[in-house]
C-alpha cells in the first residue's frame, strides 16, 4: 500500500524534503503531512488501517424509502418531479436530501420515475 511505501520511503531518509516523497508517491503533501502525524501520534497498526467515515451510509433511512415507495405508487397523489419529492421529504421527515442523491434513490433502487407531461404533450 503507499502508506507502507510512505513510511519505508521516509525512515530511509532518502529524501532531504517531504514535497519530493510526496512527488515520488504520487500523493498531495497535505496528505503526506496527514499520514505521517497519524503515524506518529497512533502508531503503526492505527497508521496501516484504512480509514473510514464516520457517517451513515444513506441519509435515506428505512422510514423515508418506505414512505417514498408508497408515495410513488399513489396514482391519485404523486410526485410533480424530483424537486417535488426533494420538498416532501424535508417537510414531511425534516431532512434535506440532495437532488442528485434522491434521483439516484428513486431511479435504481425503487426503480421509480418521475417523468411530467410537458404542457404541450397535454394539450394534444
Amino acid at each position: 500500500s503507499k502508506r507502507l511505501d510512505c513510511l519505508l520511503l521516509f525512515k530511509k531518509n532518502k529524501y532531504l524534503r517531504l514535497e519530493e516523497l510526496a512527488l515520488e508517491l504520487e500523493i498531495s503533501v497535505t496528505t503526506l503531512r496527514r499520514w505521517l502525524n497519524k503515524y506518529r501520534l497512533e502508531g503503526i497498526v492505527d497508521f496501516l488501517k484504512k480509514d473510514t467515515r464516520n457517517r451513515p451510509y444513506s441519509i435515506i433511512t428505512e422510514e423515508i424509502y418506505e414512505g417514498l415507495k408508497k408515495r410513488l405508487h399513489d396514482p391519485e397523489n404523486s410526485f410533480n418531479g424530483f424537486w417535488d419529492a426533494q420538498q416532501w421529504i424535508e417537510e414531511v421527515y425534516g431532512v434535506k436530501v440532495n437532488y442528485k442523491s434522491l434521483w439516484s434513490h428513486i431511479t435504481h433502487k425503487l426503480n421509480g420515475s418521475l417523468k411530467i407531461p410537458k404542457v404541450s404533450a397535454l394539450r394534444k
